[in-house]
Formats: structure tokens, sequence, C-alpha cells
């Protein structure tokens, strides 16, 4: 991915993406009030992601590997601050290659709060490669950092980290709800050459 077409900042705390002319040429192409190299605050991102995303994925020179910039919520799980290689929006990956997954999150269990919990990492199309937390967080909850590594998969193509919430003695192997399989489990996306 060129870094001239797709910039991210901060300012003030809130996240600013700029989008330049040369990955959107016409104005009418950009969803909701978004304009070619203004910035996009985050609150309006979030609002719009869905057309927001289709219309960065209408562009096939834009290619990007990505932290959501939703919070995703599951099960007294909240995740935020996701990065992707290190960064919230980083170049394609190559196959097979190593990627780095941190993020930061809070998790409470007021139904059973004597019972030991795990967040669930890992793509949404296999089965989790880890556990970023697991521990007993109880009614007042805990929060924290954690991060993983996954293995890109041989195939080029856009796929979907996931996220879920599961109740064991140790990791489990399989995902504890079922595979992740929309925007409020995913916590990122890697794009595969």
């Amino acid at each position: 991915m060129n870094l001239n077409t797709l910039t991210i900042t901060f300012l003030s705390g809130l996240l600013v993406m700029g989008f330049t002319k040369n990955v959107f040429a016409d104005n009418a192409e950009i969803p909701y009030n978004f304009t070619a190299g203004a910035p996009a605050y985050a609150d309006e991102v979030n609002a719009n992601f869905d057309e927001l995303e289709a219309a960065v994925n209408s562009k096939p020179d834009v290619m990007a590997s990505f932290g959501y910039s939703r919070t995703p919520t599951v099960r007294g799980v909240t995740i935020t601050n996701v990065l992707v290689n290190g960064g919230a929006i980083t170049s394609p990956v190559e196959a097979g290659s190593t990627i780095t997954v941190a993020l930061d999150y809070n998790i409470v269990d007021p139904g059973c709060p004597g019972c030991i919990d795990q967040i669930q990492v890992g793509f949404s199309h296999t089965a989790p490669t880890d556990c970023v937390y697991s521990g007993i967080p109880g009614v007042a909850g805990v929060s924290g950092s954690g991060s993983t590594t996954l293995t890109a998969p041989s195939t080029p193509g856009t796929y979907y980290i996931g996220v879920d919430r599961s109740q064991a003695f140790s990791c489990p192997a399989g995902w504890w709800n079922g595979a992740p399989s929309n925007t409020n489990r995913w916590i990122g996306a890697i794009t595969v050459r």
C-alpha cells in the first residue's frame, strides 16, 4: 500500500484518516460527507463504517491490513486499540508470514463471578490460535493488554481476525460460540498478496 494514498494520524486523541485524491478520484464515490483529502474522524467512520468499507473495497489498488476502528463487544468482553503488525493500518502481508496482533481488553463476568474466562483470538475461518486472557474477571472485571502471533494464510485474499469469550479451565482449541462471522466479533483484517 502506498502510504501517500491512505494516511492515519492522531489528533487530540481522536483517530483521523485522510483519504487523498489518488484513492478517491471523484468525491461522488465517497459515502456520507467524506471529502477527498479531508480528515475523517473516528465517530464519523464508525457511524458509516459499512459504506466506507464498501467504497474502499471497490478500489482494487487500495489494499491494507488493519485493526477495526469499531469496538467489538462480545459477552462482556470489550476490545480496543487493535494493532496489526504494529499499526492501525499496515501494508498487505506475504503468504505464510508471521503477523502480530496487539490489543487492549476489558472483561467482566457478573453471571459467574468465580468462573475462569478466556478471550480467544484467531482467524475467523480457522480455529482460534491463542487466548490473550485467561483468568477470573469477576463482577468488577479486569482490563489489560494482550498480544498474539498468527500465520498468514497461503492463498491471497482478505482474512478477518476474530475474537470470542470462552469459559473453561484453559484456552479451548475451538471457538466457544462458533466461528466469528460478523463485524461485532471481528477485530481486524489482513490482506495477503
